[in-house]
């Protein structure tokens, strides 16, 4: 009896993880960070950063880098050189420069990651206005590994409202989504040892064709009704506002063989900054806060119009205001009969907004 209860016990110990598939972490490369560029051949320079836990180790992160036709075909070499098997579960940020997003088709370079069983589908998508490799290799001697520093600027800039992040995944959910095209932030290299996060880079069919600047991105915000942080300048005024709630209607209109949206902003927030003559501008009066209004009624349309404008100069809509009339019981017979690449660009579109100003500080 006690000799088949201690055998019991062996086989059991020996399918237990951690006994027979014990992996050393010094043995092992856990991807963090992954950088895209394109040489003057077409070819891919691809970069990849690992942190080290060797005690002895003079830096905390290894960086390798090299050319290749494919990221399989690098993955290949830098477990060469690196002398260890690398995983991409741990990936954080994936990091395109803007030529080589300008000039292929990012879905074919991200294919790898998809069928990898052991990459993350959930690591950030960033364009670099640098080459990727400058923005991997960027002084972090007083920060957190680069992979760590970008996860935390994507997730800081997100939780502010200043844009919408996109994760690997997302971007594909986009690139296959008909009537919607995909977005990623925008990240550049600051002095010396900074980044940071300025607009989005828009795609059409996996290509990047253009970018929103910053004000825009909070127009595409608005309409997706994530609360931007906003400011305004007229006259002698500095204003900014927190919005609290932001409530974005669009509806699809055809007439006259001519396909149009209306759009209406209803945005209720708070002043949470204010710059200005007090002895002319009176919060406590409701003419001054109705002027305020206006200014940001009218602040609000012009950049959600020029949002829109700039997204059909490149015929990208992030929006997806091709999905709303596809999935729409009144419209999606129409949208069957047409391509929507070609006739985004000649959308009308009427845009509404109202602003309102609950509180005018933090005790009023």
């Amino acid at each position: 009896m006690k000799f088949i209860f201690l055998t019991c016990i062996l086989i059991f110990s020996w399918f237990m993880a951690g006994c027979w598939d014990l992996a050393v972490i010094e043995n092992v490369g856990l991807v963090f960070s992954v950088g895209l560029d394109m040489d003057n051949q077409g070819l891919l320079v691809v970069t990849q950063t690992d942190p080290v836990f060797v005690k002895e180790a003079k830096d905390k992160v290894e960086t390798l880098s090299t050319v290749a036709k494919t990221p399989r075909a690098a993955l290949r070499q830098f477990e060469k050189i690196g002398g260890k098997m690398f995983r991409g579960d741990k990936l954080q940020v994936i990091v395109v420069s803007e030529q080589l997003a300008r000039g292929k088709n990012l879905m074919e370079l991200f294919d790898v990651f998809f069928r990898q069983t052991t990459a993350s589908t959930s690591s950030y998508v960033l364009v670099s206005r640098e080459n990727a490799k400058d923005i991997l290799t960027v002084d972090t001697t007083d920060k957190p590994r680069i992979g760590i520093y970008l996860t935390n600027l994507i997730e800081a800039a997100e939780k502010t409202g200043n844009l919408k992040s996109r994760k690997l995944f997302q971007f594909r959910q986009a690139f296959y989504d008909f009537g919607r095209d995909p977005c990623v932030p925008i990240v550049k290299v600051l002095g010396k040892k900074n980044l940071i996060m300025e607009g989005a880079a828009l795609f059409q069919n996996g290509t990047m064709v253009g970018a929103l600047n910053e004000q825009q991105c909070k127009a595409a915000l608005l309409m997706e009704e994530a609360m931007p942080q906003l400011f305004i300048e007229y006259e002698d005024v500095v204003v900014g506002f927190a919005p609290d709630q932001v409530k974005s209607d669009i509806s699809p209109r055809f007439e006259d063989d001519i396909i149009s949206f209306d759009i209406n902003l209803t945005v209720t927030g708070t002043i949470n900054e204010f710059s200005g003559p007090r002895k002319k501008y009176d919060l406590g009066e409701e003419q001054v806060i109705k002027d305020i209004e206006t200014h940001l009624n009218t602040y609000l349309k012009n950049q959600t119009l020029a949002m829109l404008t700039k997204l059909q100069e490149v015929d990208s809509d992030i929006i997806g205001f091709g999905k709303i009339l596809r999935t729409s019981r009144q419209f999606n017979s129409l949208f069957k009969q047409i391509n929507w690449e070609d006739e985004f660009p000649n959308v009308k579109f009427n845009i509404t907004t109202k602003t309102t100003i609950e509180r005018t500080g933090a005790l009023k």
